[in-house]
């Protein structure tokens, strides 16, 4: 099934921010320079207490909503996004993340479709700052884990308020919906530009063992899968938690000589 060709549906850009007063702002600035006509843009602060909201503050005017207040996680502000937003899409960046061109939703919204899901390739930026493209894998490996990044995606709003972020995942919540859509048989699209520029380093980066942990948590309720493709995952899970155990072992072997 091929889905319509897109045209100019609305999308809402979600920020969530917790204490980044040094990256907020280029964040910011990136969404709101787009010269993409129907956008808007909502911030979700997690009750920031440097002068991330300061920040912010110079732009109410040409934000659709902005809070600062406590929340349960990331997942849980944009969630809170997601019930504010008046857009047929949503997009959600982290602050440190930067949408790579002003003119990049409108390149985007001339070669996508009206599919469930949008989604692209994106730009990764080193603490050294060099920076390498990395392009979005196959849905056909979404079985191994995200193929692609979120700030590389837009869904439509009508799924996010249907399967919303699911607050007991910590990293793979995000990984549980598009899993979730595509078991649902729901229109996934490629296109192939980079639509954001993302840090290295993220939590999922850093906390690699609770990604696959709660990847594998997602694999669980994936289904018909052949044999060797579970006999993989339960390889690749059973092998993370042996190299963190090494790492362990060698760490507390440091701490005694």
């Amino acid at each position: 099934m091929i889905a319509p060709t897109m045209i100019s549906p609305r999308i809402s850009i979600i920020i969530a921010v917790l204490n980044a007063q040094d990256t907020v702002e280029e964040t910011l600035l990136s969404a709101l320079n787009q010269t993409y006509t129907d956008l808007e843009v909502i911030v979700i602060d997690g009750k920031s207490v440097d002068g991330t909201v300061d920040i912010i503050k110079k732009y109410t005017t040409s934000l659709a909503y902005w809070i600062s207040e406590p929340d349960l996680s990331l997942y849980d502000a944009m969630n809170k996004g997601i019930q504010k937003a008046t857009g047929d899409y949503c997009y959600f960046l982290n602050a440190g993340d930067i949408l790579t061109a002003p003119t990049i939703f409108s390149e985007l919204a001339s070669k996508a479709s009206l599919a469930d899901v949008i989604y692209t390739d994106v730009i990764v930026k080193a603490d050294s700052g060099a920076t390498r493209l990395v392009k979005a894998k196959p849905l056909t490996m979404l079985w191994q884990g995200m193929t692609f990044c979120h700030q590389g995606s837009l869904s439509k709003k009508e799924w996010h308020l249907q399967y919303p972020f699911d607050l007991s995942y910590k990293i793979g919540s995000d990984y549980h919906f598009y899993v979730t859509l595509i078991q649902d048989n729901r229109l996934f699209d490629y296109i192939p530009l980079a639509l954001a520029q993302v840090s290295s380093g993220g939590i999922s980066d850093q906390q690699r063992f609770l990604t696959f942990t709660e990847w594998n948590s997602v694999w669980k309720t994936y289904k018909n899968l052949t044999l060797l493709q579970w006999l993989w995952k339960r390889y690749f899970y059973f092998r993370t938690r042996l190299a963190l155990w090494v790492k362990f072992c060698l760490k507390e072997f440091k701490k005694r000589t």
